[in-house]
């Protein structure tokens, strides 16, 4: 009876020892096969750069965004949102299109209900402006000689002013005399057509010698027609002369 228990109690052994034994080589096979299937740092990195490009870009929410707040029925009311506060003050007249009704700002110079611009009239209609700035720049030039020495600043800004309003009634006079010159060249051309020329478009280059002809012809009867040539002339030589190749000194 002893010997059998022995025997017995070894199978036993036996048996846990075997069992022991398999369930180790099991863990060490699963902790290998686990090992193998773990993605290595390189996979990791394209894994992580695929689901970065893979996210929603901005213009994508934004067009999700806005189907979503689209109405499925147009005769629904437009669902809006409850975190926004509602303004105590409602649009209860509406215009014919179905917008609010507010007061629109109107340019009249590109509105058709303005009607066109007709410069002649405009020049008849505002031609006290030419006086007005006049007067203008004669009370700065008393101004101006009223300044303290000190006041520098003050005196730069006066002067800028007067400037500013010199140029702005030199540039109204070469424009006048530029329209008068194309009414007279206009006028020309009509009376040649009249009387069996054919008729001619003028190019703005021929129109740029015209100017420069009544522009000597004036000049020549001041008599200072000289003097404008020679400051030309020291003009286009200095320009001439920077023109130039620069050299240094004492160079090859």
């Amino acid at each position: 009876m002893s010997i059998r228990k022995k025997k017995r109690r070894g199978t036993g052994n036996e048996s846990s020892s075997s069992s022991s034994s398999s369930s180790s080589s099991s863990g060490t096979d699963s902790s290998s096969s686990s090992d193998d299937d773990a993605p290595s740092f390189g996979e990791q990195l394209i894994n992580r750069k695929i689901a970065n490009h893979k996210k929603p870009n901005k213009l994508m929410q934004l067009h999700e965004y806005n189907n979503k707040k689209k109405r499925l029925n147009k005769n629904r009311p437009t669902e809006m949102s409850s975190k926004k506060q509602v303004s105590r003050y409602r649009e209860v007249v509406e215009d014919s299109d179905g917008m609010s009704y507010h007061r629109k700002s109107r340019d009249p110079r590109f509105d058709s209900m303005s009607g066109t611009l007709n410069i002649g009239h405009w020049d008849t209609a505002y031609s006290f402006l030419k006086q007005h700035k006049q007067d203008e720049i004669d009370a700065l030039k008393k101004r101006i000689g009223k300044c303290k020495q000190n006041d520098i600043y003050l005196k730069e800004k006066l002067t800028k002013q007067m400037s500013k309003l010199k140029n702005e009634l030199v540039t109204k006079e070469k424009f006048d005399k530029r329209r008068d010159l194309q009414k007279r060249l206009r006028k020309r051309e009509r009376d040649e057509i009249a009387s069996g020329k054919r008729p001619y478009f003028m190019k703005k280059s021929v129109l740029r010698q015209e100017e420069l002809k009544e522009k000597y012809n004036d000049l020549e009867q001041k008599g200072q027609l000289n003097k404008y040539m020679s400051k030309r002339r020291k003009k286009n030589s200095s320009k001439d002369r920077k023109a130039l190749p620069w050299v240094e000194a004492g160079g090859e």
